[in-house]
């Protein structure tokens, strides 16, 4: 599949909740899906972002998802704002054509855009089949 065939990175609707739910359940079993319940209330900041199909029998699937969060952190006595992702999934039919990608970079600036200085990752490090693709997603200097 060319990247044409698909839509997004942008943030979730309410009406794709459902295959957002099937694509988690398949990457992480069925116990973590209610950490998305409040997800699809459209915040002021952060939420989750997806890649769905464009053509063919799924079009309008959700077949990779990232969610976005944001918090402050005391550090030495100021206030540091901070980006977190976790949650990243791709169907497994889909994976291998970059969607992970496109949406932590979407994520990424996103987040910085939204005033986050520092970037949180969610997930384990032996788990990822990509980790190249998490050390190109480093907030710049913006300094």
């Amino acid at each position: 599949m060319a990247q044409t065939d698909f839509d997004g990175p942008r943030q979730i609707r309410r009406e794709e909740l459902r295959s957002a739910r099937e694509v988690f359940r398949l990457c992480f079993g069925s116990g973590f899906d209610d950490s998305m319940d409040g997800a699809y209330e459209p915040p002021e900041r952060g939420g989750w972002a997806v890649m769905l199909t464009a053509s063919g029998p799924q079009q309008g699937q959700v077949v990779s998802q990232i969610g976005m969060d944001h918090h402050t952190v005391a550090f030495t006595g100021s206030a540091l704002p901070i980006g977190s992702i976790g949650g990243v999934s791709t169907h497994p039919e889909y994976r291998n054509h970059g969607l992970a990608g496109r949406l932590l970079s979407y994520c990424t600036a996103t987040l910085q855009r939204e005033g986050a200085r520092l970037l949180l990752i969610s997930g384990d490090r032996g788990y990822t089949r990509a980790p190249a693709t998490w050390r190109r997603c480093a907030l710049p200097d913006s300094s």
